[in-house]
């Protein structure tokens, strides 16, 4: 199960259900998840939308083997406290994989920034840096975009 937080017009969430992947989407804004579900409906595909801030999500029962997001961190406030309660919604092993950046307009969060707010229970920490891939930004760009991936321990490896 995958959770695409701030999913807004579902791009990534229906993209990954073409996947194959079981994938719930939030998002605080009523008009970006109707047209995310208008496209997933369209594609024939099963996305659960659901109405919720991304900074503070309520999604009981559910155990994310991912917590996907994209561009939407560097909005949100206190970013430590964010990716705390992102890592309580994974599995043990469950994967946190944060597409980023900082902007040209001083917006925006730096990698290292992101890595040092990582709660204690994440490890395999990184960051790559994906400016210089044009193809995911449908052109080059000037801005500084990565993604920062980390891993939950599993229970064994909590002391």
């Amino acid at each position: 199960m995958v959770l695409d937080a701030g999913c807004g017009t579902g791009s990534l969430s229906t993209l990954l259900a073409s996947l194959g992947y079981q994938v719930t989407g939030i998002d605080v804004s009523p008009a970006m998840l109707a047209i995310a579900r208008d496209k997933a409906l369209s594609a024939g595909l099963q996305v659960d939308f659901l109405m919720q801030n991304s900074a503070t999500p309520i999604i009981p029962g559910r155990d994310f083997s991912v917590v996907l997001c994209r561009h939407v961190l560097w909005t949100l406030p206190d970013p430590n406290d964010v990716l705390r309660r992102w890592s309580e919604l994974l599995r043990p092993g469950g994967r946190m994989v944060l597409v980023e950046g900082f902007w040209h307009t001083g917006a925006g969060l730096r990698p290292q920034a992101i890595v040092d707010a990582m709660p204690q229970t994440m490890f395999e920490i990184g960051a790559e840096r994906l400016s210089d891939v044009a193809a995911l930004w449908g052109g080059s760009v000037s801005d500084e975009r990565f993604v920062v991936t980390a891993t939950k321990t599993g229970l064994e490896q909590n002391y």
